[in-house]
């Protein structure tokens, strides 16, 4: 993530994370270490995480192979009106699958003022 990190919340949920055809897989924060889960939903295969964009990499890894992955990603400006240094955040959403690139997705904060409008996708390896 790019920008002036401090003054967004990140909101990043997993949806779905599957193996088999109804096994549910686990999900954990690798990056940065000192961040967990804000919410977890065992019944319902959900993992949210809502915190300060304090940081500029996120890492999440599931704890066995999947099938599939659906995840939202969106962020939301909580500072006061901005300065000239501010920077509107952007991030690079990566998707691997055996340790290789499948998908990669592109994300832009809207401007300070505008409604969000979050990055939703579902991925089937």
């Amino acid at each position: 993530m790019k920008g002036s990190l401090d003054e967004y919340l990140v909101i990043f949920g997993i949806h779905s994370l599957f193996k088999g055809e109804t096994g549910f897989v686990s999900a954990e924060v690798v990056q940065p270490t000192d961040i967990e889960w804000t919410q977890v939903l065992p019944q319902a295969n959900t993992y949210n995480l809502s915190t300060l964009g304090s940081f500029p990499k996120l890492v999440v890894e599931s704890t066995e192979p999947v099938h599939t992955f659906g995840f939202i990603f969106n962020v939301v400006h909580t500072g006061d009106i901005p300065d000239g240094d501010f920077e509107d955040l952007t991030a690079t959403v990566k998707v691997y699958g055996d340790n290789s690139e499948v998908q990669t997705f592109q994300y832009t904060a809207r401007p300070v003022g505008e409604a969000t409008y979050p990055l939703s996708e579902t991925i089937r390896f």
